[in-house]
């Protein structure tokens, strides 16, 4: 490591003091701001999450039940930012095992033609 580059090392790891390390405390300041935000952050996450909780019932079941007894292919529709995450929930799908597609919204038709092609290269 070149002199530059351990100097600054050193300095980092509190090993020597040096130029720019007058500042070190207004840093630890920063990080802990930031860690605090990040904190708080967690605990929004895990408030949202503890809430959805209670939000399961029978119409999440069905809708589980529903994709797990579908014997073809689950066809995801969505346009816009739905259609963004329409995309992405298509690809988990198949991803874990569920043969799965996506069609934009306005062009339902475009869901058969999908289905069949995918049901020929399947066979």
């Amino acid at each position: 490591m070149g002199g530059f580059w351990r100097q600054k090392a050193l300095e980092r790891d509190g090993m020597i003091t040096g130029p720019g390390m007058a500042d070190k405390a207004t840093q630890n300041t920063a990080d802990t701001a930031s860690i605090t935000a990040a904190r708080g952050l967690f605990a929004a996450y895990c408030d949202a999450i503890t809430r959805l909780d209670g939000a399961l019932g029978m119409p999440f079941s069905a809708a589980v039940d529903l994709v797990m007894k579908a014997g073809g292919h689950v066809v995801v529709c969505g346009m816009g930012k739905s259609g963004l995450i329409g995309r992405k929930i298509a690809a988990t799908l198949a991803s874990t095992g569920t043969p799965s597609l996506f069609c934009i919204l306005p062009r339902p038709s475009m869901a058969i033609l999908a289905w069949y092609v995918a049901a020929m290269w399947w066979c």
